[in-house]
């Protein structure tokens, strides 16, 4: 999934959430391996039409290209459908992402910790501390044993 986010840009939180959603999808039934492909598109592209600006969300033909046509646009939009229903068309959940740019927003380095430093070395640590953040939080969806640390 993280390959199929990169050709159009998605944010990291979309990703998050896709994931987050298959995950869920996946935890309450058997999911046949010959429709992970299908369940993985139709999450990503649910939460694409959810989280991105909608010039931003490639149209569904790019999506099914992407499983090189083995699914017809009807049966894509069906398993989105399918999905939503699983999940009572509920899709407000936060993701990591969310909650680290929150925690940042809301302050982790203060001026009482920062005071001998520069204007241009505060710059450069809050720039470093966001992409620690992101970084971390892109790890978190790379792998099980890394999630249930969370």
């Amino acid at each position: 999934m993280s390959e199929v986010c990169e050709a159009p840009k998605f944010s990291a939180d979309t990703l998050q959430k896709a994931i987050y959603l298959l995950d869920y999808v996946c935890s309450k039934e058997l999911v046949p391996k010959d429709n992970l492909q299908l369940v993985c598109v139709a999450s990503l592209t649910i939460l694409a039409k959810f989280s991105e600006k909608d010039q931003e969300v490639p149209r569904m033909g790019s999506f099914q290209e992407l499983c090189q046509y083995k699914y017809s646009l009807s049966f894509m939009r069906s398993a989105e459908l399918t999905l939503l229903e699983k999940v009572g068309w509920d899709l407000n959940f936060s993701s990591l992402h969310q909650y680290i740019i929150f925690l940042i927003s809301r302050g982790v380095v203060f001026s009482s910790e920062v005071t001998t430093l520069q204007e241009a070395q505060k710059s450069r640590l809050l720039r470093y501390l966001r992409k620690y953040c992101e970084y971390f939080s892109e790890l978190s969806i790379q792998g099980k044993p890394f999630r249930l640390l969370l």
